[in-house]
């Protein structure tokens, strides 16, 4: 019997990448954290949390793909607005990238904005979880905030 895995399962699983200088990053492989790019680890070393989000497959629902542009499009122009908050191109997939959503690593740079104001965020295009990056760890956090889930470190190697 084939084991069925739950979105949950999959959220921890999931390859997550960062657009950054030209090419597509690792932070975590599915497995545990990839050797972080230097200006990626200075990003993360330098602000207290950063998140990753999407508008991607709200809830159980499967769109299709200009049906999921559009939405993160939609994130993109909200999270945009936002003063003092940068962002970056995400994406989360199967380690065989057979699944693949695309959305953003957002830096917060004021305490205008943090995890309230991302989790409030999320819940407006009906995302189940985000992840956080907070003090050199990945986590994978409910938008309801009642679970929350250590998944990596992910500070720079010093070997």
């Amino acid at each position: 019997m084939a084991e069925e895995l739950t979105s949950w399962d999959e959220y921890l699983r999931a390859k997550i990448e960062i657009y950054l200088e030209g090419a597509w990053r690792c932070i975590f492989d599915g497995r545990e954290r990839c050797e972080l790019f230097e200006p990626l680890a200075r990003l993360f070393e330098s602000h207290a949390e950063s998140y990753i989000v999407t508008a991607w497959n709200p809830g159980e629902l499967r769109l299709s793909y200009e049906e999921n542009l559009q939405r993160n499009h939609e994130l993109e122009s909200m999270l945009r607005a936002v003063s003092g908050v940068q962002l970056f191109p995400a994406k989360g997939s199967s380690q065989d990238e057979s699944y693949l959503e695309m959305g953003y690593l957002v830096v917060s740079q004021t305490p205008m904005f943090g995890l309230k104001e991302m989790t409030s965020i999320a819940r407006l295009f009906d995302q189940e979880a985000i992840y956080v990056i907070e003090k050199g760890m990945l986590y994978c956090l409910s938008v309801g905030g009642d679970r929350k889930i250590e998944m990596a470190e992910i500070h720079r190697s010093y070997s």
